[in-house]
């Protein structure tokens, strides 16, 4: 059989890889660049359903032709022809209930990833990432709307969408023959390139999963969040309102996602200076609710009030009790606009103590609940302390520097809670 250079050098890290693991007393057999256990034909493992990988000494794996010189144990980065795996132990191979050698090959490759010391281009080169396995990851990722909200054009899931793209986009351009889970990926994929085909494979999701059903993982809410996010990125704020409200045709979604959509479509009608259906919207989701999501209709109503030089109103909302579900994770993003309005008004007694309590809500929080996605309210609290401790040590003058651009009124409460 003929093999070209590319499933060679992948034969060759499978063969290494299992010999360095012990499965060669096994009957582990390579076919096609493949390893198998014989007879028993079993299922892959789900990504990360394997116990975390332990390193024994270190091993090395080139693919043929690479000038590189791996040295083992060690930190340094190699050529982007190379490839330095840590491999499991023989325990945990034989443990692990249908293990599949090219996905154990592939999860230790992304690990090296996420270390910086291989890149997903070299990491396709040497044949650890594939088609295959890059989709099999994709497919199974348990929580698809969370890593997409946090994760930007630099997140490991979109670097290897990169690698898709670039080597097999031949087989991403026939949507309907894309799964749903792979084309929300792609839409995500060219939402954060700012593409215009993010529309066009969203719609393909939308068009699979009309109202009133959400769909599989709540694809349809996603599908129109890329879609409204994209436009909001072009300026067409009305447009993405009206996209946001298009959920209120779907049923059976969690109740936070129609709140998430009136609250995103009543900052795009505001961005649109549509004043009356903005406040509409947010008189519409303030009535009965509590906690966090009250906590934000108030942040976007006093943040409007603070830009347009209406702090001492903006206060009156912000010092408002809260209670409820999330409220004090709700209260860092509050009272860290709160000393934001203070130090702008040069009130720096004020401003500091109440940068200190968003802090110390900040910490009484992080080691027992997930906050992800306000580091930019706890940031600006920060810099607010920050500057009135140099400001009473005699080192910040305020007439030299913008408080304003020290503590920016216009940092967004991000409307999802998780």
């Amino acid at each position: 059989m003929q093999f070209s250079a590319l499933r060679l050098a992948r034969r060759s890290i499978v063969v290494a890889f299992a010999a360095s693991c012990g499965l060669g007393s096994l009957g582990v057999a390579v076919w096609a660049g493949e390893v198998r256990d014989e007879p028993e034909t079993v299922a892959p493992v789900e990504f990360g359903a394997a116990k975390p990988v332990k390193p024994l000494d270190s091993l090395a794996v080139v693919a043929p032709g690479s000038l590189a010189t791996v040295v083992p144990n060690s930190s340094k980065v190699v050529s982007p022809n190379s490839l330095t795996f840590v491999a499991p132990s023989k325990s945990e191979l034989v443990g692990a209930v249908g293990f599949n050698l090219n996905n154990v090959a592939r999860d230790v490759a992304l690990e090296q990833i996420k270390a910086g010391t291989l890149t997903p281009e070299a990491a396709w080169q040497s044949g650890a990432l594939t088609f295959d396995n890059i989709a099999d990851l994709l497919e199974k990722e348990s929580d698809i709307y969370l890593i997409n909200y946090r994760e930007g054009s630099d997140g490991l899931h979109h670097r290897l969408l990169g690698v898709l793209l670039q080597h097999e986009s031949a087989r991403l351009q026939s949507l309907d023959k894309v799964s749903p889970r792979l084309r929300l990926w792609l839409a995500n994929y060219y939402w954060l390139q700012g593409d215009a085909r993010t529309i066009e494979v969203a719609q393909s999701l939308l068009d699979e999963f009309p109202p009133p059903a959400v769909g599989p993982q709540m694809i349809a809410y996603q599908a129109l969040e890329r879609i409204a996010w994209f436009q909001r990125g072009q300026g067409q704020h009305q447009k993405s309102a009206e996209t946001w409200l298009q959920w209120k045709a779907y049923q059976g979604g969690p109740s936070w996602a129609l709140i998430n959509a009136k609250l995103e479509a009543a900052r795009a009608y505001a961005n649109a200076s549509d004043e009356e259906k903005s406040k509409a919207l947010y008189a519409e989701i303030a009535q009965g609710s509590e906690g966090w999501d009250l906590g934000l209709v108030r942040y976007d109503q006093a943040q409007a009030l603070i830009k347009s030089g209406n702090d001492q109103e903006a206060r009156l909302l912000l010092l408002q009790p809260l209670v409820g579900t999330d409220a004090a994770k709700a209260q860092i993003g509050l009272l860290s606009l709160l000393s934001a309005s203070y130090l702008k008004t040069g009130e720096v007694d004020l401003a500091q103590s109440t940068a200190r309590e968003a802090l110390e809500t900040y910490k009484g929080l992080k080691d027992s609940e997930d906050i992800k996605g306000l580091e930019s309210q706890v940031e600006r609290a920060r810099k607010v302390l920050d500057w009135c401790w140099r400001y009473k040590a005699g080192n910040a003058n305020p007439a030299a520097e913008n408080t304003k651009t020290v503590a920016p009124a216009d940092v967004e409460l991000p409307s999802t809670k998780g």
